[in-house]
């Protein structure tokens, strides 16, 4: 039954919760901490800065962790099922629309219209898992660092973890 359980709460994340990993992290966060109880708060942020080095999509990585820690084997893939049944299917459903009006002006519009809602939906990801962490400046330097280094050098993401770590150790030592 928990098998069955978990599979649901990922079929709903991945149902419900849209714009990519972070910003799915409030809704992720809400299910599996609030209302599941799987998970601690603490334990979601340390599972997140896990699968951060993990090769792959961060939500799917996350949900067979969760769903692994929770349930083993057929926890992790029921979990990775439930998260990926929705999007595949409206995958290839806006796959066959798209081909039929990618150069469509209201198509175009759309797309304008829901960046700014993505921008919103990752700030508040960022907020969720930095607490009241994100207004000291120490942790303000290491984000403009890590923030400068992934867009502009084109570094790793598993570097910049790396390099945070140790700026985390220098700044709190």
């Amino acid at each position: 039954m928990e098998i069955l359980k978990i599979y649901i709460a990922f079929f709903k994340i991945g149902a419900l919760a849209f714009g990519g990993g972070y910003a799915m992290l409030p809704y992720i966060r809400t299910t599996l901490v609030n209302q599941n109880h799987w998970v601690t708060a603490s334990k979601l942020n340390s599972y997140i800065g896990l699968v951060q080095i993990s090769p792959g999509p961060f939500t799917t990585n996350l949900s067979a962790y969760v769903g692994f820690k929770t349930a083993g084997i057929l926890g992790g893939l029921a979990a990775i099922i439930g998260i990926s049944t929705v999007p595949f299917i409206l995958v290839s459903i806006a796959y066959c629309l798209f081909s039929k009006m990618q150069n469509a002006k209201t198509w175009q519009n759309a797309l304008k219209g829901m960046k700014p809602a993505i921008i919103a939906l990752i700030f508040s990801a960022l907020i969720s898992v930095s607490g009241s962490d994100v207004f000291h400046i120490r942790e303000i330097i290491i984000t403009i660092i890590g923030a400068y280094l992934l867009l502009y050098k084109k570094i790793q993401p598993l570097y910049i973890i790396l390099i945070a770590a140790v700026l985390g150790i220098v700044f709190y030592i």
